[in-house]
């Protein structure tokens, strides 16, 4: 008769470890897409489409932007070219339509104006977004000297990543002040890709919220309202 308690607690012991787990794994598997290297909440897919025309003078690009929200957005762009020992800018010989220079990124403080820091705002749907722009160059693309880069951004435009800029003193970075007194510490923020996506990272609510939920995740998932791809010509 003992042992068939011992047997009968021992089956109600493995049962109930069943279903914790069961109830943890379903937990889990709703929330496992926060997982910050695979959850970002604007990503811009891998596959850039872009081509030039006949001339090399024009580029047409084409990006696919997936949103987790229907935000508001900045689609950030800058252009350079890359020698073998130095890398230089097209001051303000590009044009492209819809997009305004919001920054220069200072290369070499002798050189503070020759990389504009082109921004253009945006609506993103949730899911996928199709972002189109022409780039047009002063010349043929084949008759310029060393590789040209084209760096794409997007950041999520709301009123707490906008509250974070506020947090950065302008001693951050007192070269860029040196040469632009009167520019806000928002210019600067623009010029800084790290800057960007750390002060897009969203984490505290929707980690206290899954924490507990899910025991698992025992860290702080981290979400990033920013990402950047880049490619280059030649």
């Amino acid at each position: 008769m003992k042992r068939y308690i011992v047997l009968y607690l021992s089956m109600i012991v493995v049962l109930a470890i069943a279903m914790s787990i069961t109830i943890c794994s379903s937990c889990c598997f709703q929330y496992a897409d926060v997982d910050p290297v695979i959850a970002d909440l604007i990503t811009i897919n891998n596959n850039i489409d872009f081509k030039l025309n006949k001339s090399d003078t024009e580029l047409d690009v084409k990006i696919d932007i997936n949103s987790g929200v229907a935000v508001d957005a900045y689609l950030i762009l800058n252009v350079s070219k890359s020698m073998l020992d130095y890398i230089e800018g097209f001051k303000d010989s590009l044009r492209i339509d819809d997009f305004y220079v919001r920054s220069y990124y200072i290369y070499k403080a002798s050189i503070p104006l020759d990389f504009p820091v082109y921004v253009k705002n945006v609506f993103l749907n949730k899911g996928k977004n199709t972002e189109s722009f022409k780039i047009v160059f002063p010349k043929s693309i084949s008759s310029i000297a060393g590789k040209v880069n084209v760096h794409v951004g997007i950041l999520r435009s709301d009123d707490e990543i906008k509250n974070r800029f506020e947090t950065i003193g302008r001693g951050d970075n007192q070269l860029y002040y040196e040469v632009f007194p009167d520019s806000s510490t928002t210019s600067f923020i623009f010029t800084d890709s790290y800057l960007l996506k750390n002060l897009s990272q969203l984490h505290r609510n929707e980690a206290t919220k899954i924490v507990s939920k899910c025991p698992r995740y025992s860290y702080w998932p981290s979400y990033y309202n920013y990402d950047e791809k880049s490619f280059q010509l030649k």
